[in-house]
């Protein structure tokens, strides 16, 4: 963890940031397990109705992304699709947990913001939040970098 600056913070990938008492680290370690399974669950459907879907389901093609004001929208449709189907998929298996919830956090922050869809971006911009301090936790992906 140490090459990528945060070992002080972060003691590993799947456990939870340091400082946490001792007693809450497994509870909470499997407690990361409904986070990621719900913000991956929703984000798939998203990113593959975005990019190889061709829209039908929440029609958010290159026309929604230009009504919403992001600069260039075909370009945005597909990376903020790939990043929501591929990152969806990651968080499931708890594969870098903590940086797919990042990112995933930033997209949801910046709907907010452009498009307003509070219902469903709120939720999953406060479970991206928590998996970042969380980490990947049990039967994550996570487990094989801590070692």
């Amino acid at each position: 963890m140490h090459w990528l600056g945060a070992g002080s913070l972060f003691p590993g990938w799947s456990k939870p940031i340091r400082g946490t008492p001792a007693q809450l680290v497994t509870p909470l370690r499997w407690l990361a397990l409904i986070p990621r399974l719900y913000a991956g669950i929703i984000f798939i459907p998203y990113g593959f109705d975005k990019v190889l879907n061709n829209n039908q389901t929440y029609a958010m093609d290159a026309a929604f992304f230009r009504a919403a004001g992001v600069p260039f929208p075909e370009v945005a449709q597909v990376l903020i699709g790939a990043l929501e189907l591929f990152g969806g998929v990651m968080l499931i298996g708890g594969f870098l947990t903590r940086a797919w919830a990042f990112l995933l956090a930033v997209d949801m922050l910046v709907a907010i913001i452009l498009v307003g869809n509070t219902s469903v971006e709120v939720p999953l911009f406060l479970v991206c939040l928590l998996l970042i301090p969380l980490g990947g936790g049990m039967l994550s992906g996570d487990l094989l970098l801590d070692y």
